[in-house]
């Protein structure tokens, strides 16, 4: 599943590129996720009529097929799978066809929560007391807190936070990962990040006083 935008009615941009593809009905230029499956990506030795080209970082035979990882000159990751070897470290041209290509709607674009105004400077949320900018606002104001994903920053050490969980699903996508992280209060974070987690590992979780958005709930 990689990260997408829908420019208008069959035509996406995901990986630095645009694709023609079947889905209709989005918004133009809509966040969406992009769905391929391993064995719809065309990988070609000769770059000549080739959508975009990549470099071969990986080519490991799984008993019936090879699975090849590729980087694209934009620094995304693909794995493909295909009958043929490829040689690692050799450039090759890649295709991916309309009908291949499966657009999504996204479930959200950030981490939304209800929260409170508990003190100046402070909105509770996640059963958690956060810093946060609270101009505006008065105490006890109900509130919508938003997070960007990519604006969650997770710890080693859990015990360095006070909100807590731990890694409950993984997603690569292409060129960073999208993590599900469980809260010890049972509550779902979601998390855009470069690091490498194991599925299960337990983190702390920071998000900084200027990553917090605000919204009143009006009564």
């Amino acid at each position: 599943i990689l990260v997408g935008t829908m420019i208008e009615d069959r035509k996406v941009s995901f990986i630095g590129h645009e694709f023609a593809c079947v889905d209709e009905g989005f918004e133009p230029n809509e966040a969406v996720d992009v769905v391929l499956r391993p064995e719809d990506i065309y990988i070609m030795n000769k770059l000549e009529g080739a959508q975009f080209t990549g470099v071969v970082k990986s080519c490991t035979f799984k008993g019936v097929h090879n699975e090849i990882f590729v980087e694209t000159e934009n620094g995304f990751e693909l794995m493909i799978q295909d009958y043929n070897f490829f040689q690692p470290g050799n450039t090759v041209g890649l295709i991916i066809k309309p009908a291949d290509i499966h657009v999504m709607k996204k479930d959200c674009l950030s981490n939304r929560f209800e929260g409170e105004i508990t003190a100046e400077g402070e909105v509770t949320f996640l059963d958690t007391i956060f810093d946060c900018d609270t101009t505006g606002f008065e105490v006890g104001d109900k509130v919508c807190v938003d997070v960007a994903f990519e604006k969650v920053d997770l710890l080693d050490h859990k015990e360095d936070s006070d909100l807590r969980g731990f890694v409950s699903f993984i997603l690569y996508k292409g060129n960073h990962y999208h993590l599900t992280i469980t809260t010890e209060g049972g509550a779902k974070l979601f998390v855009n990040t470069n690091d490498v987690w194991d599925k299960l590992d337990t983190v702390g979780v920071n998000i900084n006083a200027e990553d917090i958005r605000l919204t009143k709930i009006e009564a």
